[in-house]
């Protein structure tokens, strides 16, 4: 049996995104994104962030990070830990202003 993460990540797949990571939100997360969930971008070259109502996702924001992005994880503090693709990816640490 899918689980509700892999049921979303399914509806959401798309060429243009070319997901390879995804991460729900947690109510840790002190800005206006909590609930929601982020999917990492190959083709996209950053992040996608995704509202969840009910059994609806629907994207809701693209953030460009200028390089393909690997990988996603959201610390206990909240703040999203990401990282580039490539031989010199970074990992960046991202947290709400």
């Amino acid at each position: 049996m899918e689980s509700a993460e892999q049921y979303y990540l399914v509806q959401l797949t798309s060429p243009v995104i070319a997901p390879i990571a995804y991460t729900p939100l947690f109510p840790s997360l002190t800005c206006s994104w909590k609930g929601n969930a982020i999917i990492t971008g190959l083709s996209a070259q950053g992040l996608v962030r995704v509202t969840i109502t009910g059994d609806t996702a629907k994207e809701a924001q693209r953030i460009s990070m200028g390089k393909r992005m690997r990988g996603i994880r959201e610390d206990k503090d909240g703040a999203i830990w990401v990282i580039e693709d490539g031989n010199n990816g970074r990992l960046l640490k991202l947290t709400p202003n």
